[in-house]
C-alpha cells in the first residue's frame, strides 16, 4: 500500500511538472507569437506611415525654417519657432522605429510614437539696427541661402531621413571621431540640413563672418530626443 501511495504521489509530481512544462512552452510561442506580429506592425508603420510622412514634411519644414528669424525680427514672434519644434518630432520618428525593430526586435513595453519635443539647439537672432554700409552682407546670405544652402538641405535632408531608423545598426559597427557610426553619419548629415538656420542668422545680423556650418556648435539631434 505504501509503495502504491509513492507511485501515485511521483506519477502526480511527474504530471504537474508536465503541465507546467506545456504552460512554459506554450508561453514562450505566445510570446514569440506576439513579438514577431509586433515586429511586422512596426516595419509597416516606419515603411507606410513614418518614413512617408516624414519625407512629405521635410521640403516644408527646409523652407520654413529660415522663417524663424524673418518673423522673430519683424513680427516679434516665435510662432515659427513652433511649428518647426512640432514638424522635428515627426522627422525623427523613424529613428524611434528604427531602434525599436533592430534593437527591440519587437520586444519593446510601449509602441514608439513620435517624441514630445522637438531636436534643434535654435539660435536666436539678435536683433539691431539695419547698417546700410554692410547691406551687401545681406545679399551675399541670402543668395548663398536661395541658391545653395536651402537646395542642399533638401537634397541631404532626404537621405538623413532615410538612414535614420539603421543608426541603431550602423552604431554596432565602428566609431568615428569617439561617436558611434550611426550616430555620427546623423549629426554630419544634420549639418547640411541646419546650416539655412545660420545663414539666416548671418543674414539678419549682417555678420561679415562666413557661416560655416562645420564650426556650428549645434548639438546633436539624438539629444533632443524625448520619451514619447
Amino acid at each position: 500500500v505504501v509503495s502504491f501511495n509513492l507511485n501515485c504521489l511521483r506519477n502526480i509530481e511527474d504530471r504537474k511538472k508536465e503541465v507546467a512544462e506545456q504552460r512554459i512552452t506554450k508561453m514562450s510561442t505566445n510570446n514569440k507569437g506576439k513579438q514577431a506580429l509586433t515586429f511586422l506592425l512596426l516595419v509597416l508603420v516606419l515603411v507606410i506611415l513614418s518614413w512617408p510622412l516624414a519625407l512629405f514634411i521635410a521640403s516644408w519644414y527646409v523652407w520654413i525654417m529660415p522663417f524663424e528669424g524673418v518673423f522673430l525680427v519683424l513680427f516679434k514672434t516665435d510662432i515659427i519657432y513652433t511649428v518647426t519644434d512640432f514638424l522635428e518630432r515627426f522627422l525623427v520618428w523613424p529613428r524611434a522605429l528604427g531602434r525599436a525593430i533592430f534593437v527591440e526586435c519587437g520586444s519593446g513595453a510601449t509602441f514608439p510614437l513620435p517624441p514630445t519635443q522637438g531636436f534643434s539647439n535654435k539660435e536666436r537672432i539678435s536683433e539691431g539696427r539695419f547698417d546700410w554700409k554692410k547691406i551687401h552682407f545681406t545679399i551675399l546670405w541670402l543668395v548663398l541661402l536661395i541658391f545653395i544652402s536651402l537646395p542642399l538641405a533638401i537634397f541631404v535632408m532626404w537621405f538623413w531621413i532615410i538612414a535614420m531608423p539603421f543608426e541603431s545598426v550602423l552604431n554596432k559597427m565602428t566609431q568615428i571621431d569617439g561617436k558611434e557610426l550611426g550616430e555620427w553619419l546623423s549629426d554630419f548629415l544634420f549639418i547640411f540640413v541646419n546650416w539655412p538656420r545660420s545663414l539666416t542668422k548671418a543674414m539678419f545680423e549682417q555678420s561679415e563672418e562666413f557661416p560655416n556650418p562645420f564650426s556650428t556648435e549645434e548639438a546633436s539631434t539624438n539629444q533632443y530626443e524625448a520619451a514619447a
